[in-house]
């Protein structure tokens, strides 16, 4: 679970950082940019949470 999370942070940290959407689907395997939203998305959580430190 811990390996996941670091993924989904490095994602986000990508996608804010202006990576095109399709190097990032390329990088992780996604088919779909629906299905890469949905993950950069829930990877909003953390910004301005105390818990994102933890990651």
């Amino acid at each position: 679970m811990i390996a996941e999370e670091r993924n989904r942070a490095a994602l986000y940290g990508a996608a804010q950082a202006g990576v095109p959407t399709w190097k990032l689907r390329h990088t992780t395997g996604h088919a779909s940019a629906a299905v890469l939203s949905e993950y950069v998305r829930d990877s909003e959580i953390f910004v301005g949470n105390a818990a994102g430190t933890l990651l």
